[in-house]
């Protein structure tokens, strides 16, 4: 409790400085309950009934080829499907 003082002191010398920092702190807790909240939502969306009848595929050999085209066909014949769609990742970097 003996630097108490000496912290006020410091703290009330700046009052803008003071002010803006204690602004900053408060904007980043806000900022991180908002990404967590969109990351709480985002989860649970995924993890909804709706999207617990989709189905992803992907080529065998790794995740980053998709299925051929040619294979639409075959997959929309397959009883219980009701819709297929292309979806092809792209993993670059920009420089």
């Amino acid at each position: 409790m003996k630097y108490l003082p000496l912290i006020w002191a410091a703290l009330t010398r700046h009052k803008t400085r003071t002010a803006l920092t204690l602004l900053a702190v408060a904007a980043a807790f806000v900022l991180f309950g908002l990404i967590g909240l969109v990351n709480h939502a985002m989860t649970h969306a995924a993890n909804s009934v709706a999207s617990a009848h989709r189905l992803i595929t992907f080529a065998q050999p790794s995740r980053s080829s998709g299925l051929p085209v040619s294979l639409e066909a075959e997959i929309r014949g397959v009883p219980g499907v009701q819709a297929v769609t292309f979806n092809h990742p792209f993993w670059g970097i920009y420089q």
